[in-house]
């Protein structure tokens, strides 16, 4: 008997002949680790099977997988601005090597990154804010909602050209 063969006879668990029992005592008598092996997998699986383990309350895979994506979000967010700061720092160590340091070329590059800076760390919170207000709609407003919405901004073009044409163009606002 090879060890994959014992791994799988232990772990499934199924009742065995008294051909495959001899073979399987046979390799824990040669194996002493295996044996130790079998008598605490064999331990375990009672133990697993007295617990009274509960199972999860409704929507539970729905809730794991919401935080998970959430996490995911704030990870790749937090990816981005390294990766944004990284080529920023090597961005102005490029341009400081090139054109050398002279006294007034170095605080103006620095007010420029940190401009920057600041500005992808804004913009990073209104998505952030935008997603959120996003998420909480959608939960939160019934279907017949969403398909008034849709039909509204729909026809909003429609509306639009309708008073274009009705007071831009007939007033002679607009040729």
């Amino acid at each position: 008997m090879k060890q994959q063969q014992f791994e799988k006879i232990i772990f499934e668990g199924q009742p065995l002949s008294k051909k495959q029992r001899a073979e399987l005592n046979k390799y824990m008598d040669k194996n002493p680790e295996a044996a130790k092996f079998a008598l605490s997998w064999r331990k375990l699986s009672e133990k697993l099977e007295r617990s009274s383990m509960r199972a999860p309350k409704k929507g539970f895979g729905t809730r794991w997988l919401a935080i998970e994506q959430a996490d995911r979000r704030k990870r790749e967010q937090i990816q981005a601005v390294w990766a944004l700061t990284v080529s920023a720092l090597g961005l102005s160590g490029v341009i400081y090597l090139t054109y050398g340091a002279s006294s007034t070329l170095l605080p103006s590059m620095v007010d420029g990154i940190l401009s920057v800076a600041q500005r992808a760390l804004e913009f990073m919170s209104f998505l952030q804010i935008l997603t959120r207000a996003l998420l909480t709609l959608i939960d939160k407003m019934p279907i017949a909602w969403w398909g008034s919405i849709v039909v509204s901004l729909l026809l909003l073009p429609a509306l639009w050209m309708t008073v274009y044409k009705e007071f831009a163009v007939a007033k002679g606002v607009t040729k």
